[in-house]
């Protein structure tokens, strides 16, 4: 049995299952883009039983731009890419663990992350693309092309507790004015970005995989970053056209820094920030860890039962 539910505007997902009863449900299957799954992980994170909540998997069925949760997915549990793709792997009825990150940004309620944040120039691409949606996923080559010819710079100051680095940030995400410089194992970095995107998963659209290695659960962020004196037109255009294999992370000049939490400040005037596809207010951000985990239909079958 399953219940149908068309959305209607933003927003409407989100107060949908905030208020649902989980009694009545194995699991949530989207057909949509990644901005609907940000919608809906938010709406159960808003949950007085989020811990619960988010323990109902989510199964995604690609139909938007990018995609990346359905390829990152579907590539974890070496199935093709493809509608009919994603639908067979969420019927065999596995579900693995994902890593959720705690986003603050502004004056703004705490939101949650799944897939990615970016700034710089590829932010700039996932949000004035939006008046090219009319020709699907093409927009975002379309408007790269764009910016390859009139890249965008961000003066920023970026502070990231290193993977490798021993222990792990406090349970609890700091408001975004607590101090964490000198503080270590806090590296800080200060620079003109070019490119800053910061991934949880390996695929951030169905053809773009910024992050390769990258494991849904994993606890780990890659930033890929491109700056500084390395900035050029031509590594950023090297690199987008080998982001599709990956293997941009061999253009000279791109870094791939593996943190546990990060805070980005523009020193910018203005620009564009976008987590999970979806537009941010322009200033601080801070990514953190969350306390809770979600989990994605797709993996080894197992009972799918809520605790």
């Amino acid at each position: 049995q399953y219940l149908p539910v068309i959305t209607h505007d933003p927003g409407h997902a989100y107060e949908y299952v905030k208020s649902m009863d989980l009694e009545s449900y194995d699991a949530i299957v989207i057909i949509s883009g990644d901005g609907l799954i940000h919608e809906v992980w938010n709406g159960l994170s808003a949950r007085p039983d989020a811990e619960r909540a988010l323990a109902l998997p989510i199964g995604h069925i690609p139909a938007g731009s990018g995609n990346g949760l359905a390829k990152s997915v579907l590539e974890s549990c070496g199935e093709n890419y493809g509608i009919l793709d994603a639908a067979f792997c969420i019927a065999k009825g596995g579900h693995q663990p994902i890593d959720l990150m705690c986003v603050r940004a502004g004056d703004k309620q705490q939101k949650v992350s799944f897939l990615s944040l970016s700034a710089a120039t590829i932010s700039d691409v996932d949000i004035e693309s939006e008046r090219l949606r009319c020709i699907g996923s093409a927009r975002f080559t379309v408007w790269a092309i764009w910016r390859v010819l009139w890249p965008v710079r961000l003066r920023a100051e970026l502070l990231y507790w290193p993977a490798e680095a021993p222990g792990q940030p406090s349970a609890e995400p700091p408001p975004l004015s607590a101090e964490l410089e000198g503080q270590p194992p806090w590296t800080k970095v200060v620079d003109d970005f070019m490119v800053f995107w910061a991934c949880n998963t390996e695929w951030a659209a169905w053809d773009s995989k910024p992050a390769p290695g990258a494991c849904l659960s994993d606890g780990i962020w890659h930033l890929l970053l491109i700056r500084g004196k390395s900035a050029s037109r031509t590594r950023l255009l090297r690199a987008f056209l080998a982001l599709d294999k990956g293997e941009h992370v061999h253009v000279p000049g791109v870094e791939i820094v593996k943190c546990r939490a990060f805070r980005l400040i523009p020193i910018s005037k203005s620009g564009h920030l976008a987590l999970d596809g979806e537009k941010l207010p322009f200033g601080p951000v801070q990514v953190w860890p969350s306390r809770y985990r979600g989990h994605v239909l797709g993996g080894e079958p197992s009972n799918l039962s809520l605790p």
